[in-house]
């Protein structure tokens, strides 16, 4: 019979990773944005605001905002929480200014739901 060699019992290493960026817009810049295209602080059900990095190239940042809300129906237990407002924007970090890349929806939804 052939003998199999052992491995070692040695410690084994701890990988390092690398810590991902997650740089945020400056809150008075994003505020202003939000303002500007959805007046949220007329807004009463929102539940939470994020801004999420995507990726940076020079000094242009880009993210993807969304903007959840929570809505109480009649004879739900539980409300329905959903994304009223999403936009893909890019950040310059040299003129703080935010730009809209969002592309409109083409298709109204009733015409989606036919489609599928």
């Amino acid at each position: 019979m052939a003998k199999t060699k052992r491995r070692k019992q040695g410690i084994k290493k701890k990988t390092e990773f690398k810590k991902i960026p997650d740089p945020k817009i400056p809150k008075d810049v994003f505020n202003a944005f939000l303002e500007d295209k959805i007046k949220v602080s007329e807004i009463s059900n929102v539940c939470r605001v994020r801004d999420n990095f995507l990726w940076e190239k020079g000094d242009v940042q880009r993210y993807r905002i969304n903007i959840w809300v929570e809505e109480y129906e009649e004879l739900k237990y539980c409300p329905k929480v959903y994304i009223k407002h999403s936009f893909f924007v890019q950040y310059n970090k040299k003129t703080k200014k935010i730009k809209d890349l969002t592309i409109e929806q083409t298709i109204d939804l009733e015409t989606m739901r036919k489609m599928f």
